[in-house]
């Protein structure tokens, strides 16, 4: 174990730690996922605690000084001439830490000259701790220049500092994304990255096209950053490397998410044909999965393949709601409900227990009944259970087609008993706001061949067929194919005489 002295009421003293410096990181380490999807206003999550914010406890906390000796008592004044240059600059940073405000970046720069004064030119992962807080607290102030200064300084003098450190690195460009001078950051520390590390290089770029997206810089700048990480995980062939399979569905998660915002239906189908392969050659993160399925759902609502668009939404939700994004989770359950009702599946998305688990939210349990309410065919609670949806622009383009559908099922029950009927009944039964409306759907029910029958303008009614049995509708077929073959040898005749 570590072997501490207890140095007063104040005072940690902790003799060479061989601890991983990974573990002492003011970020942390830890999963290489995006906590969110790359189009709602989401910032990346590389995973991992701010072990900024973890101390060693609380006092509470703490192992018994007098057990086992962990402990060691001292006094106020132990000489620092017995202790290891970098025991006391970790001394200084844990203080630090310890320390809010005006007090602390006080703190923090003293740190930052005791290294110099220890150390001369060699650098320790302390000044780069300290550099890195004193980032984001310029960056809380709004105190861009100072954050860019600090950042030319750490990549100056702490280069190999920042390679060994290059996770908890990417997680500060996160927390500085809305930096007026993130993109200067961002290269600066490119240029630093080990030219081999394509992992952190791609990382990067990622983050670098995603602050360019924001800053609304030119379209051929960010698919430029974009293009660059995609060489990185490609084959010498330029085909894509399926061991960066993770990488890989980073970078076509925010391509794919670019091409929905553009709504360029054309590309994002071709991209998310090539992302569908990858989901299963490696681990992948289930936010990125989410943004993959989910904008792959669009595009097939787009093209109103509803049935394919109803299963892409089902793993997109499975998998926002695996990372616990709820909001994601939320959208994506409510466009599975239109697409599936749409796509004429007669199973309730709700059946799922993890679908069901979020209908005690009050937006999901109306969808909740309005599945009930198309399926059971009850246009009069529909009508109350629609109106919502009306407001809500995640679904409300698909409104009128999804009432059209229950009002056309509506009528093929009520038909049945009937050979003539009026148009204004038939609008009566099926909610139709006029008889014009009701006569066009008619007309498409008539050819999609679901109802056989003819409307007279004049009067105003439907005049069914009746309908015919199996062996009827058999050898009419047959009767059909016969003078096709008639046809056809007469024809080969005239030509053969």
């Amino acid at each position: 174990g570590d072997d501490y002295d207890y140095g007063g009421s104040h005072t940690w003293v902790h003799k060479r730690s061989t601890m991983d410096d990974d573990q002492f990181d003011e970020y942390g380490g830890g999963g290489d996922d995006y906590g969110d999807d790359y189009g709602g206003g989401d910032d990346y999550d590389y995973g991992g605690g701010d072990d900024d914010l973890q101390d060693y406890g609380d006092d509470n906390d703490l192992i018994d000084p007098d057990e086992d000796g962990f402990f060691q008592s001292g006094d106020d004044n132990d000489d620092e001439a017995d202790m290891e240059p970098e025991d006391i600059l970790e001394n200084a940073w844990l203080t630090a830490k310890e320390e809010t405000g005006a007090e602390q970046i006080s703190q923090l720069k003293k740190l930052l000259e005791r290294e110099k004064e220890l150390m001369g030119d060699d650098k320790t992962k302390f000044g780069l701790k300290a550099l890195k807080r004193l980032m984001l607290t310029s960056h809380t102030s709004g105190n861009s220049s100072e954050v860019l200064a600090y950042a030319q300084q750490m990549a100056k003098s702490y280069k190999q500092q920042m390679r060994e450190h290059m996770q908890s690195i990417t997680l500060l460009l996160d927390k500085l994304a809305d930096s007026k001078e993130i993109l200067p950051i961002v290269d600066l520390v490119l240029d630093v990255v080990n030219p081999k590390d394509n992992k952190t290089r791609v990382k990067l770029s990622l983050i670098k096209a995603k602050c360019l997206q924001t800053g609304g810089r030119s379209e051929q700048e960010i698919e430029k950053v974009l293009d660059e990480a995609h060489d990185l995980c490609r084959q010498p062939d330029g085909s894509d490397n399926v061991s960066q399979s993770s990488l890989l569905l980073d970078i076509y998660g925010l391509k794919i998410t670019r091409a929905d915002e553009q709504e360029n239906n054309k590309l994002l189908k071709a991209l998310f044909e090539k992302a569908i392969p990858l989901t299963t050659a490696g681990l992948a993160s289930n936010s990125v999965l989410g943004v993959i399925f989910r904008c792959g759902g669009r595009a097939r609502m787009r093209d109103h393949k509803y049935a394919d668009a109803s299963q892409h939404f089902f793993e997109a939700f499975k998998n926002y709601d695996e990372c616990r994004n709820v909001e994601m989770s939320v959208e994506c359950l409510k466009l599975l409900v239109f697409s599936s009702l749409l796509g004429g599946s007669k199973v309730n998305p709700f059946d799922d227990n993890r679908a069901s688990s979020h209908t005690s939210k009050q937006e999901i349990k109306n969808f909740s009944n309005l599945v009930k309410d198309v399926l059971s065919k009850n246009i009069d609670s529909f009508e109350k259970s629609i109106k919502p949806m009306n407001r809500d622009p995640l679904v409300k383009d698909y409104v009128p087609e999804l009432t059209k559908l229950i009002q056309k099922d509506v009528f093929l029950d009520l038909a049945r008993p009937y050979t003539n009927l009026s148009l204004k009944f038939i609008s009566e039964k099926i909610h139709s706001s006029s008889e014009e409306q009701t006569e066009e759907l008619l007309v498409d029910l008539i050819l999609d061949k679901k109802v056989s029958g003819a409307i007279n303008q004049r009067t105003g009614i439907l005049s069914l067929n009746p309908a015919t049995t199996v062996a009827e509708t058999y050898y009419n077929n047959l009767h059909g194919v016969s003078e096709s073959v008639t046809k056809l040898t007469r024809s080969v005749m005239v030509n053969v005489h």
